[in-house]
């Protein structure tokens, strides 16, 4: 099912690819002042901080066209401590350093966390996270 891209006229980064896959966004919504943490590279302004899965690790999927986020430092920290555990190089596509910021209805849309407190979070076109983050934390290399 094509879902409308357009929420009060905003068009979403990557919205080509998440077109051409005929992705679900139903149960994505603009969401208010929402606490975010993130997997980051050791400079906040490094241009491989916020992009998607798709990009980094070559997935091409739905959800890897989002850039994945947790509720908390500790969520973050573990699950990339669970997924470097076998793959000792991948920090080095996914980020060594922990970010925190605050989401907010004019950068997107995210869908509800899952037990591991991750969430995927679409960004409009022109939004860019890296003034709203901050590094907080070294977490792996």
């Amino acid at each position: 099912m094509y879902y409308c891209f357009q929420i009060e006229k905003m068009s979403l980064k990557h919205e080509i690819d998440i077109k051409r896959l005929s992705c679900d966004l139903n149960k994505y919504v603009e969401r208010h002042n929402r606490t975010a943490y993130c997997w980051v590279f050791e400079e906040i302004s490094n241009k491989a901080n916020f992009v998607p899965r798709a990009i980094a690790v070559g997935r091409d999927e739905c959800g890897s066209w989002a850039l994945s986020f947790y509720e908390t430092e500790e969520q973050a920290k573990q699950r990339m401590k669970d997924l470097l555990g076998n793959k000792s190089q991948l920090y080095k596509k996914l980020g060594t350093h922990i970010a925190n910021g605050q989401l907010e209805k004019k950068d997107g849309i995210s869908d509800d966390s899952n037990l591991l407190g991750h969430f995927n979070h679409f960004e409009y076109d022109g939004v860019d996270l890296k003034e709203k983050f901050i590094i907080i934390g070294y977490s792996y290399k």
